[in-house]
C-alpha cells in the first residue's frame, strides 16, 4: 500500500511539473508596427541577401536575413527581447527570449542571422520587428521597446531612369568585385558613403543583378538603417554563382532627411571586369 502511494505522489508530482511547463511555453503575439524614421536611443537595422546560383536546369535563390542592433546611450546596455516575423508566400517568426549584455558605457554592435540561407518558394517582401532592451540613465534603469516595419523593394521599381554616374546625391555606392578565378562563384562587396552629419535620417536600398538576358533578381539590400554617427557601410564577400551571366548591377534607394525623400537609382556596369 505504501508503495502504491509513493508512486501515486510520483506520477502526480510529474503530472504538476508538466502542467507548468505548458503554461511556461512563450508564444509570441504578432508585431503591430509601422515604418519607423529613426530612434535617438536605439538602433537596428535588416540586411537582406538573396544569394542566386544555377540548379541543373534553372537559377535557384536561397534568402537570408541577418538584423543589426544596438543601444546608443546610457549604461548597463542589454537587449533582452527581440522578435522578427517575416513574409513571403506566407508569415514566419522567429524570437529569442535570452537576453544579450551588452558592454556598460559601451556601444558595440550585436548582429545575429536568423535567418541562414534558406530556399523559400517565395521572396520575402517585408519585415515587422520588436526589441525590448533596457539601458541606465542617471542612475535610472529604463526597459523600453523598439518597433518597426520595413516593406523590400521590388523589381517593379526598375526602369530606364537608372545613371551610370555616381550622382551628386546623400549616399554615394561603389562596387568590387573581388572574385577568385579557381572558384565557382563570384565574390562582390558593396559599400555606402553616407556624409556624417548630426541630423537624423532613414536610407533603405536595394541591390539587383540584371543578366545578359535581361532578368532582374534581387540581390543584397540594407533597410531601416539611421546611424547619423557613422558614415561608411560595407558589406563583403556576396557570392554568386559563375553560371549566372551577370550584365550589370542596378542599385535603388530611397534616402529620407526627415523632410524629402531622395530617389537614387544608379547602375554599375561591367562588374566583372
Amino acid at each position: 500500500m505504501k508503495k502504491i502511494y509513493i508512486v501515486f505522489l510520483l506520477f502526480l508530482f510529474f503530472f504538476v511539473l508538466s502542467s507548468c511547463k505548458k503554461d511556461d511555453v512563450f508564444i509570441p503575439e504578432e508585431i503591430a508596427a509601422e515604418h519607423q524614421f529613426y530612434d535617438e536611443n536605439f538602433y537596428n537595422y535588416i540586411r537582406y541577401i538573396n544569394f542566386p546560383y544555377f540548379d541543373k536546369t534553372k537559377t535557384t535563390f536561397k534568402q537570408s536575413l541577418t538584423t543589426y542592433m544596438g543601444i546608443k546611450t546610457g549604461t548597463n546596455r542589454s537587449i533582452d527581447y527581440y522578435q522578427f516575423d517575416y513574409s513571403h508566400s506566407y508569415k514566419e517568426t522567429y524570437f529569442n527570449v535570452e537576453p544579450t549584455v551588452l558592454d556598460g558605457g559601451i556601444v558595440r554592435r550585436f548582429s545575429h542571422e536568423f535567418l541562414p540561407e534558406s530556399i523559400i518558394k517565395s521572396k520575402i517582401n517585408s519585415i515587422y520587428g520588436k526589441i525590448v532592451y533596457s539601458h541606465t540613465i542617471d542612475l535610472i534603469t529604463e526597459t523600453k521597446t523598439y518597433l518597426f516595419k520595413e516593406s523590400f523593394f521590388t523589381t517593379e521599381l526598375i526602369n530606364s531612369s537608372f545613371s551610370n554616374s555616381n550622382q551628386n546625391v546623400a549616399v554615394l555606392f561603389s562596387f568590387l568585385n573581388n572574385s577568385i578565378k579557381t572558384e565557382p562563384f563570384y565574390r562582390f562587396k558593396i559599400n555606402a558613403i553616407v556624409p556624417k552629419n548630426s541630423t537624423p535620417y532613414h536610407l533603405d536600398f536595394q541591390t539587383y543583378i540584371k543578366t545578359t538576358s535581361n532578368d532582374i533578381y534581387p540581390f543584397m539590400g540594407i533597410y531601416n538603417y539611421n546611424l547619423i554617427n557613422e558614415d561608411y557601410i560595407s558589406i563583403s564577400d556576396l557570392k554568386v554563382d559563375k553560371q549566372i551571366d551577370i550584365e550589370e548591377i542596378l542599385i535603388y534607394a530611397e534616402y529620407n532627411n526627415g523632410k524629402d525623400i531622395e530617389v537614387i537609382k544608379q547602375i554599375i556596369p561591367d562588374v566583372l571586369d
